[in-house]
């Protein structure tokens, strides 16, 4: 019988990523399209995509979970009693590296300190909890978060180690991305006007590594899709307070510590990350 259910969530996985690649690229087309043109009205389908990941996760469950299921699923978005040093991990990593990366550069190049969202915050210091809001529902981290690490990451989970879990999920996890660097106004855009192969290629290996970092994250505060949502958002805001990732310089010592960090944190957590354990979730 397990084998049998394992089987039918592989492949319920390989339909879900397959459904929400297709829809969310057709979703993105006609922003694509006149992007080209130099016309940015349709960029609002960006945010409408957003929701892709989650919308066809919940039509998943319904579909082949049930209604019971599905709202065992929906609370652990509302998870958020998990231990103290994760929140930490959270609200510091990301930050941390950027202003680390951004110091380097700034010694070794004279980098000038850049912030889309400090100036703002400075005039109005309460309009960070606003900020903050916007870009957890409105620029992926709540729209994404139960699709990505509520639904596909249990089930791949069930199936490989974390840390193969994690190569798959952020390989589709980019993918998924990839009309942005098409649209003009949004940061993959930017990135993309040094090249689209250099772009892409740095933009998957730091998608790569927050997937494998979400998956101990989704571990250790056992499976909080708002531990995920919250670590997202985050990382959104870190990238608007200390904007250095357009600078190919600072951006590049930002991804060297990234990867340094995420080398640590794999040997660190390795009997983690190379175990198998075939984790059947609470609402399966």
């Amino acid at each position: 019988m397990k084998k049998i259910v394992f089987k039918n969530q592989k492949k319920e996985l390989r339909f879900y990523f397959l459904a929400t690649l297709c829809i969310s690229w057709i979703v993105c087309l006609p922003a694509v399209i006149f992007s080209f043109q130099g016309n940015t009205e349709f960029n609002f389908l960006v945010k409408v995509n957003t929701y892709v990941p989650s919308l066809v996760a919940l039509f998943f469950l319904l579909k082949f979970s049930g209604k019971k299921q599905t709202f065992k699923a929906l609370r652990r978005i509302v998870r958020v009693r998990f231990n103290l040093r994760w929140y930490l991990f959270i609200f510091l990593l990301i930050p941390g590296l950027l202003f680390g990366a951004y110091l380097i550069s700034w010694l070794f190049s004279g980098t000038t300190f850049q912030s889309v969202l400090f100036p703002v915050i400075k005039e109005q210091p309460f309009s960070v909890f606003f900020i903050f809001a916007y870009l957890m529902f409105f620029e992926g981290p709540f729209g994404e978060e139960f699709g990505w690490r509520g639904f596909a990451l249990p089930k791949m989970l069930n199936l490989s180690t974390p840390i193969k879990a994690s190569l798959i999920l952020g390989f589709v996890w980019s993918l998924w991305h990839l009309p942005s660097f098409f649209i003009n106004g949004s940061i993959q855009y930017e990135l993309a006007q040094n090249g689209f192969i250099i772009a892409f290629l740095i933009y998957f290996v730091y998608t790569l590594i927050l997937t494998l970092l979400m998956t101990i994250i989704h571990i250790k505060t056992n499976g909080s899709v708002f531990a995920a949502i919250l670590f997202h958002t985050v990382a959104n805001f870190s990238h608007g307070l200390i904007t250095i990732i357009t600078q190919p310089l600072s951006a590049m010592i930002f991804i060297i510590l990234l990867i340094a960090f995420a080398l640590l944190f794999i040997f660190i957590h390795r009997k983690t990350f190379f175990s198998f354990n075939r984790m059947m979730t609470e609402w399966e």
